[in-house]
């Protein structure tokens, strides 16, 4: 099984029209980054964290069972395309930053609400306000994320089986190749959106020794 992570638009690169800056505030190229087993104890627990913190925060996290008929396929697809590029690391550097920013609107006390609801719908106007020449930029996005994800209930959502067609496919840059016509093949990736409660019985990255 692997893990794949919706990257909100505020930390997408095609969001803003000139690239913010990588130390302060990181972003990737990719819609989404994949999340894979490692028998390397480290990144097995760095991955297990990044995963039930974005869970907290309200992002959007998908498993798929690459063991299913063509899904091992693109995920070969995606190993080779994430070869030459920084996504697991800018991953790392966005959960480090997100942090960040959290801790901050925390002790600013600024929240207006308590609870995890409160914070998420309270960050885009003290990003707004707090950060750089950028954070009204960062800010809306932040807000529109939101709204949207409360329009769509995912905030409340329970664990569903979804399947993400080839829109989502698209949205992985250069991994989609037309279908071929008449080839019947599928676009698309059975997935599950994840709850908190589905990371509860360990430490699904970790790759256990063949004894």
């Amino acid at each position: 099984m692997i893990i794949i992570i919706a990257i909100p638009s505020y930390y997408l690169k095609t969001s803003y029209s000139s690239s913010p800056s990588p130390k302060t505030h990181p972003t990737t190229t990719t819609r989404y980054i994949v999340l894979a087993p490692t028998p390397c104890p480290t990144t097995a627990t760095r991955n297990y964290t990044i995963a039930k913190d974005v869970l907290t925060w309200g992002w959007l996290v998908y498993s798929a069972d690459i063991s299913l008929p063509g899904n091992n396929a693109w995920f070969t697809k995606y190993q080779a395309a994430a070869q030459n590029t920084t996504w697991e690391e800018d991953l790392w550097r966005i959960w480090q930053r997100e942090h960040f920013v959290r801790i901050l609107a925390r002790e600013e006390g600024r929240t207006g609400e308590s609870g995890l609801l409160g914070m998420v719908r309270s960050l885009g106007g003290w990003v707004k306000r707090e950060l750089d020449g950028r954070g009204a930029r960062e800010g809306e996005l932040r807000e529109w994320e939101e709204r949207r994800r409360q329009g769509e209930g995912h905030l409340k959502k329970s664990e569903s089986i979804v399947s993400l067609k080839g829109s989502f496919m698209q949205r992985l840059e250069g991994l989609t190749a037309a279908k071929t016509e008449g080839s019947g093949a599928s676009d698309e990736l059975p997935t599950v959106l994840l709850t908190d409660s589905m990371l509860e019985d360990g430490n699904l990255f970790l790759l256990k020794k063949e004894s």
